[in-house]
């Protein structure tokens, strides 16, 4: 994999993913990984060593990453209208447009609106409705003696959503220090987690890239694993695993440490994490 920064980076927040400031060479699977990191320009900079954290963290395993920038990036914010940037007349973002499309479908998030002219006078009479994250649409208005105008916009949908802090692994519940806000485009309303609560203790049947949008359509509910049930009981220690059959000795949830029994061991009684309900691993010191 190879990483590129320059020496100076624009960005609109003072946090952003890797992918929307660097150039990132490689394999799709691992440059997607790569793209979703989250990284913060709070200061006004951006480090080497920041960089090599978040790829550290990334849980991307057996792939040389080459990272060529600076050993601090300047970060700026972007150009917006009003801040001296020059703005296209026919090509502007139009704060009562935003309003209006808003208002149209009910939104509580943000939408960025690029008009190919001037608001025709008059009021807003079609569309009557409008499905957030549509990305284009003609307006028509009608002024005062009846003649209609129309308008055709482009829109970018924004909504505050829960992204992963951190790598979240398959099958592992969610815990509220894995999840953090973050503004994120979506293209379709009511598929991320908009509320910590509404993923807690809930298992992704993937696994999450750090950064990545947190799809409640990926969650599944814990399932209460009952005592007396038979599991695989499994052990990692430098790279090696090794298993054995038990029995479980407590309720529990994924996620929740229980006793288990070794099957061919009775006398030998275990603390291991529920991975799911059919397997437990010990924890090696």
């Amino acid at each position: 994999m190879r990483v590129t920064l320059p020496s100076v980076l624009r960005a609109a927040d003072s946090a952003f993913t890797l992918g929307e400031v660097a150039g990132i060479e490689g394999p799709q699977d691992a440059k997607a990984a790569l793209s979703a990191l989250l990284l913060s320009g709070e200061g006004g900079a951006l480090t080497r060593e920041q960089v090599l954290q978040a790829i550290r963290a990334s849980g991307l395993e057996g792939v040389r990453v080459e990272l060529t920038m600076p050993a601090v990036v300047r970060v700026e914010p972007s150009a917006t209208e009003g801040s001296g940037a020059q703005v296209t007349p026919a090509l502007r973002s139009d704060v009562s447009l935003s309003s209006m499309i808003k208002s149209l479908a009910g939104w509580g998030g943000t939408v960025e609106v690029v008009a190919s002219g001037p608001v025709p006078e008059g009021r807003l009479v079609a569309p009557a409705l409008m499905v957030p994250g549509t990305p284009a649409a003609t307006l028509r208005f009608q002024d005062k003696a009846g003649r209609l105008r129309s308008l055709a916009v482009r829109m970018t949908w924004h909504q505050d959503v829960q992204v992963a802090a951190r790598t979240l692994q398959r099958g592992r519940p969610i815990r509220r220090q894995d999840l953090m806000m973050r503004r994120v485009q979506i293209a379709r309303p009511g598929v991320y987690a908009e509320r910590a609560e509404q993923v807690l203790g809930f298992i992704p049947s993937r696994t999450l890239n750090q950064g990545e949008p947190v799809l409640l359509e990926l969650l599944t509910s814990p399932t209460l694993v009952r005592k007396g049930r038979p599991v695989k009981v499994v052990a990692r220690l430098a790279g090696l695993t090794a298993t054995a059959e038990g029995v479980l000795l407590d309720d529990g949830e994924p996620g929740d440490v229980v006793r288990v029994r070794r099957t061919d061991r009775k006398t030998t009684v275990l603390e291991a994490r529920i991975i799911d309900e059919n397997t437990v691993e010990v924890t090696v010191p």
